[in-house]
């Protein structure tokens, strides 16, 4: 009997040693809560969206039914299979040349960023402002531009690189290569920028309030033929 009050006594002993030695270290446990909670924050935030679409596609063929029995007879020895017309339309769906007119018709020739103090975040359909630009002038691919609101009616355009690509898009190539483009300039909203490596204007969206005056934005031209969309497995 005393053996077990002994053993009781023991066990509540180690147990009030343990939540003291927990206690002792008290603040680890605050630190790791307040960085877990800082991780979820920083990925819920910054992490760039993601997009999905899809869509269901009713092909219709009516060669089967006009076949008749026919057709049903020449599949049997594998001379003919209605469904080749199907494999065929999969094929044409999953053609570069198709998705390449799906990438011209969602209009992505220019991504649009906000610039934050330690990120930047992808503002697709979410930017302030719009780029209209000169299709028929060349325009530099990959290169940053710069766009700080200094007010409702004028921007700050800032921009510099090496080795650009100068591309047209009505002729979908590259013309020509330039050494170097520096740019630091003040334009008025909705002024046409123009020079021998660019042509284009910026245009306020509905979007766009007061309390942007002041953040940094920016835009690249891209290049469509680095622009795809993978095929599907």
């Amino acid at each position: 009997m005393d053996n077990i009050q002994d053993i009781q006594k023991e066990e509540k002993i180690d147990i009030r040693t343990t939540f003291f030695k927990f206690l002792s270290i008290w603040y680890i446990f605050v630190i790791t809560a307040f960085i877990s909670l800082a991780v979820a924050y920083y990925v819920s935030k910054f992490q760039k969206s993601k997009y999905m679409v899809t869509s269901t596609l009713l092909i219709s063929d009516n060669s089967w039914n006009k076949m008749g029995g026919k057709a049903q007879f020449m599949e049997a020895y594998g001379l003919f299979s209605d469904y080749k017309n199907f494999d065929n339309e999969i094929a044409i769906l999953q053609s570069n040349t198709l998705r390449q007119k799906a990438i011209s018709n969602m209009d992505i020739k220019l991504s649009y960023f906000s610039e934050g103090k330690y990120i930047t975040t992808d503002i697709y359909n979410a930017s302030p402002f719009t780029v209209a630009f000169d299709s028929l002038h060349i325009q530099p691919l990959g290169v940053k531009f710069f766009i700080t609101f200094l007010s409702p009616s004028s921007v700050n355009i800032k921009a510099q690189g090496e080795n650009i690509s100068l591309y047209s898009y009505t002729d979908a190539k590259v013309l020509k290569v330039i050494d170097k483009l520096n740019i630091d300039k003040k334009v008025a909203i909705g002024e046409t920028y123009f020079s021998p490596n660019f042509n284009f204007k910026i245009l306020l969206n509905p979007n766009f309030d007061k309390g942007m005056i002041g953040q940094r934005y920016s835009f690249t031209f891209n290049d469509p033929d680095n622009v795809n969309i993978p095929p599907s497995k």
